[in-house]
């Protein structure tokens, strides 16, 4: 017998998480679906009865519309395919369910010539949830999410804990936390826009809607384009009508390819900062960045590390290969593809190319991975200095041919915030602007000291580290001015004047502006909680050195001030 009230919210989780997900990821993307074709083929999944399994079983069936064309349908389940069926009814028996993970049932029409139609379908969690806390462990208790694949690069979902090996720099590990990982997501979608990828721009439409519909209602994406410039056109979590007003904003088609900076402005800017969420950012580009990026592929190797953001690289390659291309530029295309394949390794995720696997395919494998994998954690005792690289191994003790896919390393404790503090002071300039601009989207203290005293970094502070951390300052407005007056306090003295000529900066453009309320603002906040006390501070900034634009500027204030 079937419940109605499990069937209705069935229904509702169901409509959610396609209405919420692939809806909106299609409309970001301006790619909406063409009419119908009345030939073509369509597949769906009937509504099954979720009571069956508490038996630990599921009748799945498929409602297929193909003409008099010849079609097979497979039935997938967690990625692995469980049945191959080429005669109606369309039907096959999931006799292996497991009521203490979710779930993600695929279907696939595939007509003799080829066509491919699909439908998803995603089972909750039915049993008891044991939720694992991420937050407010011992520093150095390491969590990262694992991925089994078998031989044929299938997820492995019935996986124990006794089955599982962790290496830390080649020693084991004592595993203490073990549970199929139904964490919450966020996911960056990361398009290549520059001139040699649009003829893949058509494909994509179908393949960002089904792997939309992979995602979970709880599960939050965002849509990046990135050529010579970066252009979101969806912000994490943005709503529908949010996500359809976002495309209309980018018209920057063609270009070069920055795409070591996009991966690590990814890694850093949109999903490092998402403490409680797996990570994990999808890169579809042909990898033909000549140069073009101010980082290096070991700079975006290393925040994807660092950030713990796992990346996907789907490799576009056009129909006749890169034959064209002349035998140094192919060669130097081919290792810069091979150096992204590496990179999404060492990140715990994998590469796929176009040529040998159809995009919808590939994102469509991209998310049933996403769905099967397992949180491990364990405590390291490794006793090494925080901030120091360890090698992380994990394997599958299963006869058979088994890869476990994890992030490649850890670094001991060291928050991401910790590290951009420090790295704003140090390592190659490249890297230092980056972190300061990372480090000013925080709040937190350590990080904002550091883009303060960042503004010495260097004579000229139109240029460089300084500038970046000014400018960064500037556009936090009146949020700014808390670490700004404790760098009028700074026992570095060359950090005072550089201060004072941000927060002159900083209340002249206020100024400026017809809504005086954030200016009076600025100068509460400056004076701890009283306007008149904060125009007294800004009167002594007379007394340092400042550069002498920023001098007239702190005088126009002055005379400003009521008397």
């Amino acid at each position: 017998m079937h419940s109605s009230a499990g069937t209705a919210a069935t229904r509702r989780g169901r409509e959610i998480l396609r209405l919420g997900a692939a809806v909106a990821l299609v409309a970001a993307l301006g790619l909406l679906a063409h009419a119908a074709d009345p030939a073509a083929i369509t597949v769906k999944i009937a509504e099954p009865d979720l009571t069956e399994l508490l038996s630990g079983h599921l009748l799945l069936h498929a409602d297929v519309e193909a003409g008099k064309r010849a079609v097979t349908v497979s039935f997938v389940v967690d990625g692995a395919e469980i049945a191959n069926d080429r005669e109606p009814p369309y039907e096959a028996l999931w006799a292996k369910v497991d009521p203490l993970r979710d779930h993600l049932i695929r279907v696939t029409a595939v007509g003799a010539d080829g066509t491919r139609a699909y439908d998803l379908y995603s089972v909750p969690i039915l049993g008891p949830v044991e939720r694992i806390s991420v937050t407010g462990r011992a520093p150095d208790f390491v969590l990262v999410n694992v991925t089994f694949l078998n031989g044929a690069g299938v997820p492995v979902v019935d996986v124990k804990k006794e089955e599982v090996e962790v290496l830390e720099d080649g020693k084991p590990q004592s595993i203490e936390v073990f549970a199929p990982d139904d964490r919450p997501m966020a996911v960056e979608l990361l398009l290549d826009a520059s001139g040699s990828t649009q003829p893949f721009w058509k494909d994509l439409g179908e393949s960002a809607e089904l792997f939309a519909q992979t995602l979970r209602p709880s599960d939050r994406a965002t849509i990046v384009a990135f050529n010579n410039k970066f252009t979101e056109l969806a912000p994490l979590g943005a709503s529908a009508d949010a996500l359809r007003a976002a495309t209309e904003k980018f018209d920057g088609w063609g270009g070069s390819t920055r795409l070591y900076d996009a991966l690590a402005r990814g890694a850093l800017f949109n999903l490092g900062l998402e403490d409680s969420r797996r990570r994990t950012l999808i890169v579809l580009t042909d990898a033909i960045d000549l140069l073009q990026s101010t980082l290096d592929g070991s700079d975006a190797d290393l925040y994807l590390r660092r950030s713990e953001v796992e990346t996907h690289a789907v490799l576009l390659t056009p129909p006749g290969g890169f034959a064209a291309l002349s035998a140094g530029v192919s060669s130097e295309v081919g290792w810069r593809r091979n150096l992204l394949q590496k990179i999404a390794q060492d990140s715990g995720g994998g590469s796929y190319d176009n040529a040998t696997t159809p995009l919808p395919e590939i994102f469509l494998r991209i998310g049933e991975r996403l769905r099967a994998q397992y949180l491990l954690g364990y405590t390291s005792e490794s006793g090494r200095k925080p901030g120091t690289e360890r090698q992380i191994a994990v394997r599958l003790k299963r006869p058979g041919n088994f890869r476990a896919h994890v992030r490649a390393s850890h670094f001991g404790g060291q928050t991401l915030i910790q590290y951009l503090a420090a790295e704003t002071a140090r390592g190659p300039e490249r890297r230092r602007v980056l972190a300061v601009q990372t480090a000013a989207l925080t709040d937190d203290p350590v990080a904002m000291k550091a883009v303060v005293a960042a503004l010495t970094q260097g004579k000229d502070t139109k240029a460089g580290v300084a500038r970046e951390a000014r400018l960064a300052l500037l556009d936090l407005g009146v949020k700014a001015i808390p670490w700004l007056k404790q760098g009028l306090e700074s026992t570095e003295r060359e950090v005072r004047p550089r201060a004072a000529e941000v927060i002159v900066d900083l209340l002249s453009r206020l100024a400026q502006k017809d809504d005086h309320a954030p200016f009076e603002a600025a100068l509460v906040a400056l004076g701890a909680g009283d306007a008149a006390a904060g125009r007294e501070l800004v009167r002594g900034l007379n007394g340092l050195a400042l550069p002498s634009e920023a001098q007239f500027r702190l005088e126009e204030l002055i005379e400003g001030f009521p008397h």
